[in-house]
């Protein structure tokens, strides 16, 4: 449970000298590193994976044109880097502010999907709110929470941002659905192969007391990042997805976060130290 506040301000840090290690890109850490380090954690960060520019910009460009051409009803965002990406190239294409993106969006007439609050929240700098985002946030889950609101999907043009990796269950489901659906990468994911050797040492010492997870993907690169040192922590999921990832890789995973929502997986780690106390 989440500490009360005069515990806080009297008390001991509830989990003072418990190290967590966060594998999200550092640009992104910071909304788990800040309400770990409140709460007295250490915090390491070991990105698993390096977010970089598109390899296909050309392919990018012209999907950025197409909304303007309104030959898109529906725009759909994966993640939070695949809106950064996305608009990051409008603004580079348009020379635009932040502000003149979401004018952009808006003249077009083109519905947003995304995933989570997360890959919502990432649309506010811009002006935009999505129109559909879904009660469990996964594709499964998007999928669901579109078949609430496209009533007949043979008429409808839908383009969606997505990694140069990943599951394919929107574009299926889509297709199956007869939509016309067209996929553009907005952005590459890779795997980070060599961990930091301070974060190597405290986890082969036993050092760390909990790790997160955020993604599939995470899961295989860290696995093969750390080989055997993986199981020297507990390990926290986003997702029941990301967890049955670890999973098959031979990795027990110690809890998952009820939602898939950073927040979630802050109070999921605070959870996993207290049941795990010394």
């Amino acid at each position: 449970m989440t500490p009360s506040l005069a515990s806080l301000l009297f008390g001991p840090l509830p989990h003072e000298g418990k190290t967590v290690l966060v594998t999200r890109p550092r640009e992104q850490a910071v909304e788990m590193t800040t309400p770990l380090e409140t709460l007295g954690c250490r915090v390491m960060i070991q990105p698993a994976l390096e977010i970089l520019p598109t390899t296909k910009p050309e392919e990018l460009d012209d999907a950025l044109r197409s909304i303007e051409k309104k030959q898109v009803d529906w725009t759909v965002f994966s993640s939070a880097n695949g809106v950064r990406a996305a608009f990051g190239r409008l603004r580079a294409l348009y020379s635009f502010k932040p502000a003149e993106c979401g004018e952009f969006w808006r003249r077009s007439g083109a519905s947003i999907a995304v995933v989570g609050d997360g890959t919502g929240r990432a649309l506010a700098p811009y002006g935009l709110k999505p129109d559909v985002t879904p009660k469990r946030f996964d594709a499964e889950g998007l999928v669901e929470a579109l078949d609430e609101v496209v009533k007949d999907y043979s008429s409808k043009r839908f383009l969606s941002f997505r990694a140069s990796r990943g599951r394919k269950v929107l574009a299926e489901a889509m297709k199956e659905r007869g939509a016309e659906w067209r996929e553009v990468e907005s952005y590459v994911s890779v795997d980070v192969t060599r961990p930091d050797p301070k974060v190597l040492d405290a986890l082969q010492s036993g050092e760390i007391a909990a790790a997160v997870v955020t993604s599939s993907a995470s899961a295989s690169s860290l696995v093969q990042m750390f080989g055997d040192d993986v199981h020297n922590t507990l390990w926290v999921a986003i997702s029941q997805l990301t967890a049955d990832a670890m999973t098959r890789l031979g990795v027990s995973v110690a809890k998952v976060a009820k939602e898939a929502t950073i927040e979630s997986l802050v109070q999921a780690v605070f959870d996993t130290l207290a049941e795990n106390a010394d």
